[in-house]
């Protein structure tokens, strides 16, 4: 999550998106119950499918 943060500020992202963005990291965590750095792409790419489609979620609402 370290590299995560650093790459956050390296690229200036506000501290509202960047707290979008470990939200989204918490929900695929809780969701798989494993780390999300550990995760294969297809597992969080599904998982995106999932919020999308079942959830409803748009890409600019919070969870």
């Amino acid at each position: 999550m370290l590299r995560f943060a650093e790459y956050l500020e390296l690229k200036d992202f506000r501290p509202r998106t960047a707290a979008s963005y470990y939200r989204a990291l918490r929900l695929i965590g809780e969701h798989f119950g494993k780390d999300p750095e550990v995760l294969p792409e297809e597992d969080l790419r599904s998982f995106f499918v999932y919020l999308r489609r079942d959830r409803k979620w748009a890409p600019t609402c919070p969870p």
